[in-house]
């Protein structure tokens, strides 16, 4: 359920990050476009009169294509877990020492068993 869940957020995230970045786009094409008119007189098609801004899409391929990147997501995620977690027990079979010691973060050495910090006090 928790690869699920985050398989969702990802795809959110990268359903956004396109669509957000297409509008970006768009945008920056809009603000620098710099019509020829000169040219456009020589043109003997005729001129068009109105002009569609935006694109539409079917809700139903933003849906699918949604419930396609969860998937293609959360199966990445789970082979990726698989893959670190025969990683994990493949090195604790071959180093079966290195499992046994702790790393402790507050002075940064490494034991067998906890250290304690004792300040004394004048």
């Amino acid at each position: 359920m928790k690869i699920f869940v985050q398989a969702i957020i990802a795809s959110l995230i990268i359903h956004l990050l396109y669509y957000g970045g297409m509008t970006l786009i768009g945008y920056i094409q809009t603000k620098n476009y710099a019509p020829d008119i000169a040219g456009a007189w020589n043109n003997v098609q005729v001129l068009q009169t109105e002009v569609a801004i935006g694109h539409t899409y079917s809700p139903f391929l933003i849906f699918v294509t949604f419930i396609g990147v969860t998937v293609l997501c959360a199966i990445m995620m789970y082979v990726y877990k698989r893959i670190r977690h025969k990683r994990k027990s493949l090195r604790e079979h071959l180093f079966p020492q290195a499992s046994s010691y702790t790393k402790f973060p507050m002075n940064g050495s490494t034991s067998k068993s906890p250290q304690v910090l004792h300040s004394y006090h004048t």
